[in-house]
């Protein structure tokens, strides 16, 4: 009496055809997985637009780029003050009262917990200080960041010791179309062509508001997406919400503002992928300019705290430090005030 049964090349079709079928079908669940990653990341964006708004109710100004509370320093720079930063400030509008209260936003000098003389017992890499709200769901780097000039005390960022380590956000403030300091009043001060930008001690004699934004809430850069790392591992080193290590410096770019002078993922950098260190994309570029693992771009919320999806095929062109010329579509949309507002990008 015979037997039914598969014949062996029967059973290799069977397996072939399954496994063409999978490779067909996990593309898509990846896409529908990163589709839902890079929707919750724009609702995170929004609820910070939306914060900072409410923090402009309350106080009737933009939440400062960096404040210090500490004695202005007289030889600034990476050793500078380190200074609270916008995302601590908006805290509160962020139903994080008891987080501002527990560090002491605004009271205590965050250089205190730089240099570990804060008596309030708490150290800024501890992991109860990661906030969600801060953190783009489809970026796999640490929550506690290693990687910021935060982290590095002024160090080259590929140091593997780093010095101090603070809660990642991937979330960074616009600082404008460059970025340039000046000296005043003893200490650099950043001047900038974005929102957001440094007001000395507590003062908030250079906060801005909503009015100042004269090129229009809807056709203005107010947050953007910076990944921790970026195919192959490129880093691209997001900053922390806590603040900046020197607040009186242009370091800050790379823990809690950003520019648009440099193209967005690298793409129209030509990213070499041999090593971090010796990638052909700039490394102020890498460390202050815009990037996501979201694939063609980034994320960013405008003024009006809308959120749009941006290009990294946008133009860009490079500028040094301290050029004041804006004439690119990524430049004017940094810019509060140019005189030239991009209505559709």
């Amino acid at each position: 009496m015979s037997r039914r049964g598969f014949t062996l090349v029967e059973l290799l079709v069977v397996i072939a055809i399954i496994g063409v079928l999978i490779a067909l079908l996990l593309p898509a669940v990846q896409q529908a997985r990163e589709a839902a990653r890079r929707m919750q990341c724009t609702n995170k964006l929004k609820q910070l637009g939306l914060a900072i708004h409410n923090y402009h109710d309350s106080f009737g100004t933009l939440p400062a780029g960096a404040i210090t509370t500490a004695t202005a320093s007289t030889a600034a720079g990476d050793q500078g003050n380190a200074s609270w930063g916008w995302g601590a400030l908006i805290l509160p509008f962020l139903e994080q009262q008891n987080m501002a209260d527990r560090l002491g936003v605004g009271k205590i000098p965050l250089d205190d917990y730089v240099k570990a003389t804060a008596s309030t017992g708490i150290t800024l890499d501890d992991k109860s200080l990661v906030l969600n709200a801060f953190i783009c769901p489809s970026d796999a780097g640490p929550v506690v960041n290693d990687s910021s000039k935060f982290s590095r005390t002024g160090g080259n960022p590929f140091d593997t010791t780093p010095a101090n380590l603070a809660p990642k956000s991937n979330y960074n403030g616009c600082f404008g179309h460059n970025r340039s300091r000046v000296w005043d009043n003893s200490q650099y001060k950043t001047v900038a062509s974005g929102a957001f930008r440094y007001s000395g001690g507590a003062s908030k004699a250079d906060a801005l508001g909503l009015k100042d934004i004269t090129d229009g809430t809807t056709n203005t850069i107010l947050l953007g997406e910076r990944a921790y790392t970026l195919k192959q591992n490129i880093h691209f080193y997001p900053g922390t919400w806590i603040g900046c290590l020197a607040g009186s410096h242009e370091d800050c770019h790379e823990d809690i503002w950003f520019t648009l002078r440099g193209p967005i993922n690298g793409a129209q950098g030509g990213l070499n992928f041999t090593a971090p260190d010796t990638d052909t994309v700039q490394l102020w570029s890498r460390q202050e300019g815009l990037s996501s693992v979201h694939p063609g771009g980034v994320n960013v919320a405008l003024a009006d705290a809308s959120v749009r999806f941006l290009s990294e095929t946008l133009e860009w062109s490079y500028g040094g430090d301290g050029d004041s010329t804006i004439n690119t579509v990524s430049e004017r949309l940094a810019s509060i005030n140019d005189g030239l507002p991009i209505g559709d990008f």
